[in-house]
């Protein structure tokens, strides 16, 4: 009997590995790995800020056509058919009877103006100034999307380099963990080493769930900027860091604050702007000018009862048709084309000024990313060195611990010195990265580095 629930729980146990292995195979299977490429393909498809961006370019179009469309003549077709009753004096019978009559009209008009004082020539060109700032801000948002991308793809792969770390450091504390109880059996170790290693266990436990959680959170932020279900399962597929960097040093700008105000587009949007608000002043002062405009028409009606029948009336007798032209200059509209010409005035301002202070910003901006970038650089070196010689002072201090000429102090402290190393090495690597993006994005030229993300 004992023999056979032995079987039986061997078999249950098989069960249970057997299905374990199969969703763990599922969910590999389902998971997918992304590229950084793939997740910046993703965002500029899928992100929502960059789809209304589009739509309103779109929106500016349709104002370019309906400013396109002020130039051509108008035409209106319009029919009307009537039946009317009434009571009528008859004298042959000396009384009021019910008569009866049906009318029915057509008639055809066009009209054109011929001259607006310049306000739809300065509205066309405004719309279509609008139109180019529109798409250039379309530009700086893709871009930023490529840059936040960057960013939240590069963080989520640096959270997973901190989990391969501190999976080592607790490994390695495990084995310190058995040499101590082993020393602490025999006697050559106080048993307070031994509670002092147990909750440096714990702690370096406590530090991997943190990693673990921020690597997730981090994740689903990703997920965010490429507007994808955060439920989705992926797997982020490590990029080659050191390449990617010499790649990026190759593509800055020779002299990268002349050529991010020459080239980047939210700049370029913004002195598009103050062009269409002196389009704007132009427009208004067309109300100080006189306007012409012509029209034309044609008709013809028939009544029933009538003299004539309907093809005597409605083709020929009575046609009719006219002609005109018509000017209109204005003598007092109660100031409302000087405010008009003031408020375009004032928005004018509005846009200089703008465009100054983004002139101001982006030089700042990339002077300021090129010193991080250069600070960066120099991080990478000073940590590489620092994690050399903090390996050397493990290794060295391990040794000594064996054999009793340190403490356990000492060396919990060593290794502390060491993991914080591990942790600068790799923050100062990837902050490099992104610095490196970061110039190319304050520069305008973050579209540069695509083929790096292959």
């Amino acid at each position: 009997m004992g023999i056979l629930r032995r079987r039986s729980a061997l078999c249950t146990c098989a069960v249970l590995c057997w299905a374990c292995s199969y969703a763990g195979a599922a969910w590999a299977a389902e998971s997918k790995a992304i590229t950084l490429r793939d997740a910046i393909e993703t965002a500029l498809e899928a992100n929502v800020d960059l789809r209304q961006a589009a739509i309103q370019t779109e929106s500016q179009e349709i104002s370019v056509r309906r400013s396109k469309m002020d130039f051509l003549p108008n035409l209106r077709l319009s029919m009307g058919a009537s039946r009317a009753y009434g009571k009528d004096y008859e004298a042959v019978s000396d009384r009021f009877e019910w008569n009866h009559s049906s009318s029915m009209n057509f008639s055809v008009s066009s009209g054109l103006d011929l001259f607006t004082g310049f306000g739809r020539t300065a509205a066309l060109k405004q719309s279509q100034l609008e139109l180019e700032a529109q798409r250039s801000s379309y530009v700086r948002s893709r871009e930023q999307v490529i840059f936040e991308t960057v960013q939240q793809f590069v963080l989520v792969v640096l959270d997973g380099d901190l989990i391969r770390v501190d999976e080592q450091y607790l490994e390695s504390q495990h084995r310190l963990l058995a040499q101590i109880e082993a020393f602490t059996a025999s006697g050559k170790r106080p048993i307070v080493d031994l509670y002092q290693q147990q909750a440096s266990v714990a702690d370096a436990e406590s530090r991997l769930l943190v990693d673990r959680r921020d690597y997730e959170v981090d994740k689903f932020k990703l997920l965010q900027v490429m507007a994808v279900d955060p439920g989705t399962a992926y797997t982020v597929v490590v990029p080659d860091v050191e390449s990617m960097s010499e790649g990026l040093a190759g593509l800055f700008p020779g002299d990268a604050a002349r050529s991010a105000l020459a080239s980047r587009a939210d700049l370029a949007a913004q002195r598009l702007q103050v062009e269409a608000a002196k389009r704007q002043i132009t427009a208004s002062r067309a109300g100080y000018w006189p306007t012409l405009s012509v029209s034309a028409g044609a008709g013809t009606s028939y009544r029933s009862p009538g003299s004539y029948d309907f093809n005597d009336q409605f083709y020929n007798n009575n046609l009719n048709g006219s002609i005109g032209l018509s000017l209109s200059v204005p003598i007092f509209d109660r100031l409302s084309t000087y405010n008009n010409v003031a408020q375009a005035r004032v928005g004018l301002r509005q846009a200089q000024l703008g465009a100054e202070r983004l002139e101001l910003q982006t030089g700042v901006e990339i002077r300021q990313a090129l010193e991080d970038y250069a600070t960066a650089g120099k991080a990478v070196e000073v940590a590489r060195a620092q994690f050399k010689y903090s390996e050397q002072a493990l290794k060295n201090m391990e040794e000594r611990y064996k054999v009793g000429a340190s403490t356990l102090v000492e060396l919990t402290q060593v290794r502390s010195s060491n993991l914080q190393s591990s942790y600068n090495l790799i923050n100062a690597k990837y902050g490099h990265l992104v610095r490196g993006f970061a110039v190319l994005y304050y520069s305008g030229g973050i579209d540069k580095a695509m083929p790096l993300f292959d």
